[in-house]
């Protein structure tokens, strides 16, 4: 998954940093997630407020959407209305 988050090309937008992010979180590469999580929070500096529903836009099955948030998460990036459920 995140090979494929690398081809993304979507600037001044969210989605790259976000995925990018995410695929690094889920593989504990919380150092390396860093500057992504800096550039989403650039981009949309409310999303730990918004982000679960900004996600949910795209992704709609809630499995998909707890999958990138606890990513998220591990990354370093609390989602305040990003409760994860368990699968």
């Amino acid at each position: 998954a995140y090979e494929h988050s690398l081809h993304l090309e979507t600037p001044g937008l969210i989605w790259e940093p976000l995925f990018r992010a995410a695929c690094l979180g889920q593989l504990g590469r919380q150092d390396d997630a860093g500057p992504y999580i800096k550039n989403l929070l650039d981009i949309r500096p409310t999303f730990t407020r918004t982000g679960r529903a900004l996600i949910q836009r795209l992704l709609y099955a809630d499995r998909n959407v707890d999958m990138v948030v606890h990513g998220l998460e591990k990354a370093g990036l609390y989602i305040e209305d990003g409760n994860t459920k368990s699968a």
